[in-house]
């Protein structure tokens, strides 16, 4: 009854009155002791206010269910969904959402969302690895700090390949003490690379130098994250460090000398196979036999050789291997350039350039990929209790498994389940799994550039230069390194390298850059105020200033295949089913959807994406700085003197904006969340003498 003059009241009630009801009639339904009419039609009632055009009323609603375990299912489940203000409570507390609920919504939902249920107590290694590969930037701090998420290796992994290179996420993670020795170094190489760029685009060292620099501090850095690390957690190590290619002589012998003599046990245990035991108590006392004399004293282990024809190592989920012939790679490069000098000191340059790589280093490629014709069967769909199923996700019995006891795969290998996928078979090596050949040189690329150039020569104490490019890249696969303002990739169907044939992930349609220098013209030996206190007090400035601005990166739109995965299909692109330029009615807009985002679709499993594999008409945002520098100078003498420099980067503080999320079905995707360095200021102060 008093349910039923409720429902009556609320139609008219005030939005706040609404809301406070709502919450004493909620709190009612899970501490009163309501008779179960009452408490059906309670429920009915709460069912109907979640219509309820106010906001208030199911905010007050999810504040009272989100920690109860006994508030309404269906309730719960719609609060979830609702706009993000009354859906947060709900995410990071609510006991009866389950892990693929959660995972739906950080696939689906915004960053606030994804941030609430990264906060959660308990959070299972299920939603902690969706946040991890999809998750904004702020929920992978979040995630980081919530000392009651699961996460498992390969999580962290992506963490630090997704977010690594922003100093919160780093420095969250570097105090972790569980934190992977292998993670740990992955985010330590962030860092360097990093702060390599950082001193390149300053000109502070050359790339060739902040390269050594910072190839040397990895490995004094590898040696001491190693010295900290044991057991599994050491053996991690080693295998990331083989996987990068960090796992050198150089370094071998550093942890030698070091005296760290269990990395260097592993680091040899990794490369031959073939265990050297130092000390059977970390360190303690020596292993007796086992010395640099006879480090092996239970005998090498010899490879398994092919006894067993095309099955041997059959069932590892990775094989390295090197191709036996490759080319070496071929720049051609050819320039015109055209000169006159002009009155005033100005000189102007008009250039054209151009280049053609041909077997360039293409980086990891994967042998055992599936041919277009294996493709197109594992798509044909069949009927398996109702269910349409592609082919290729069928599972038969594994062949495998018949032959003799002492040629099957181990248990633990791919191979060693009873059944097996019928895209496994369809593979080229089907008794492998990937095979990975390392210094192809498959690649190429064109480069064409109109140049133009002007300077001014140094007189009365100023001279400038200006620059503008107007160029063209194209390429079918680039860099095989990555930063924050640039995607690279892999070929997406190794059968058709010519489809991965685009605009360059780095080419800069135009780019202006201009330099100026002035020695103001006071003080002694200057035009204006050449003597007297004046001069001392104004004399002796420079001022300098550079000037930068550049159109975007080409954005590459990657898509995930779950049918793919596991089968060497490293980078996947989407269907491009509409125009992806979209005309934005302000800056805010433009940032909330930078492209149109349905112009994309998820291919079919087992099919490949006909997006290319970079977008010409659809680029990251420009970039533009303008940096300026005071300098001062003292004398002292003839041979010494004291300057003093006010620098300033970005002096105007212009926002350089990131690039949008480019991974179809993320949150994030055509969003972009952040912007790169801000202005910075710096004082010094140097003698010479």
């Amino acid at each position: 009854m008093i349910v039923r003059q409720f429902i009556s009241w609320i139609r008219t009630a005030p939005a706040g009155e609404r809301a406070e009801a709502t919450r004493s009639l909620a709190r009612a339904w899970l501490i009163s002791d309501l008779s179960e009419d009452d408490r059906i039609a309670a429920e009915g009632a709460l069912l109907m206010l979640l219509d309820d055009p106010s906001p208030l009323v199911r905010q007050a609603m999810a504040e009272v269910f989100a920690r109860s375990s006994e508030a309404p299912a269906a309730i719960v489940q719609a609060l979830s969904l609702d706009q993000t203000s009354i859906a947060l409570p709900i995410l990071e507390h609510s006991p009866l959402l389950i892990d693929a609920d959660l995972v739906d919504i950080v696939a689906t939902g915004n960053g606030e969302m994804q941030c609430a249920i990264a906060r959660r107590i308990n959070l299972p290694p299920s939603v902690s690895a969706a946040i991890a590969e999809v998750g904004s930037a702020a929920a992978a701090l979040e995630l980081i700090e919530n000392a009651y998420a699961e996460l498992a290796p390969f999580s962290w992994d992506r963490i630090v390949e997704r977010h690594g290179h922003l100093a919160a996420i780093r420095e969250s993670m570097l105090v972790l003490e569980g934190l992977p020795a292998a993670t740990r170094l992955a985010l330590v190489a962030k860092l360097s690379d990093t702060l390599a760029q950082f001193v390149v685009s300053r000109n502070w060292l050359s790339p060739d130098r902040a390269g050594r620099m910072t190839s040397e501090a990895r490995e004094r850095s590898t040696v001491n994250i190693a010295a900290r690390s044991g057991g599994e957690d050491m053996q991690g190590l080693v295998r990331h460090l083989r996987a990068t290619g960090q796992l050198t002589a150089g370094l071998i012998l550093r942890a030698l000398l070091s005296g760290n003599l269990e990395l260097f046990d592993s680091a040899l245990a990794e490369l031959a196979k073939t265990p050297f035991i130092a000390s059977l108590d970390n360190g303690v006392t020596p292993n007796p036999g086992g010395n640099l004399r006879n480090p092996c004293p239970t005998g090498i282990v010899r490879p398994s050789g092919g006894y067993i024809g095309p099955l041997t190592g059959y069932g590892q989920q990775s094989i390295p291997v090197r191709m036996r012939f490759t080319r070496q790679p071929l720049i051609w490069q050819w320039n015109l350039n055209l000169q006159r000098e002009l009155p005033g000191h100005f000189v102007v340059d008009i250039a054209y350039a151009g280049s053609a790589g041909i077997g360039l280093l293409s980086g990891a490629t994967d042998l055992n990929t599936l041919s277009p014709d294996a493709l197109a069967i594992a798509a044909k769909t069949v009927n398996i209790n109702g269910t349409s199923t592609p082919l290729g996700n069928v599972k038969v019995a594994n062949p495998f498994l018949s032959l003799p006891a002492d040629q099957r795969p181990p248990a633990t290998s791919i191979l060693g389940s009873a059944t097996v996928t019928i895209a496994q078979l369809l593979r080229p090596y089907p008794q492998f799994g990937n095979i990975v050949s390392y210094g192809q040189n498959e690649a190429h690329s064109t480069y064409h550039s109109a140049q133009l150039k002007v300077a001014r020569r140094f007189s009365a104490g100023f001279v400038f230069q200006g620059a503008y490019t107007f160029s063209k890249l194209l390429d079918d696969l680039t860099a095989i390194s990555t930063n924050v303002t640039f995607q690279a990739q892999n070929y997406q169907n190794y059968f058709n390298r010519r489809a991965d044939k685009s605009l360059s992930n780095f080419d800069v349609k135009h780019r202006f850059v201009a330099s100026l220098s002035w020695q103001l013209p006071f003080g002694a030996e200057r035009r204006f105020v050449s003597n007297g206190w004046g001069a001392k007090v104004l004399g002796g400035f420079t001022l300098n200033s550079i000037v930068q601005a550049q159109s975007g990166f080409p954005l590459s739109i990657s898509a995930t295949n779950a049918s793919l995965q596991g089968l060497a299909f490293i980078q996947l692109r989407p269907n491009l089913v509409g125009d992806p330029v979209r005309a934005a009615s302000s800056l805010s807009d433009h940032l909330a959807q930078y492209f149109n985002t349905s112009a994309f679709s998820q291919p079919a499993p087992y099919t490949l994406g006909n997006a290319p594999r970079t977008l010409s008409s659809v680029r990251a945002p420009v970039y533009s700085a303008t940096s300026l520098s005071l300098v001062r100078d003292f004398k002292f003498g003839e041979s010494r003197r004291l300057q003093l420099r006010a620098e300033a980067f970005n002096v105007f503080n212009h926002p350089n904006f990131t690039n949008p999320g480019t991974t179809l079905g993320a949150a994030n995707f055509g969003v972009v969340t952040g912007t790169e360095d801000p202005r910075q200021v710096q004082l010094a102060a140097r003698y010479y003498f």
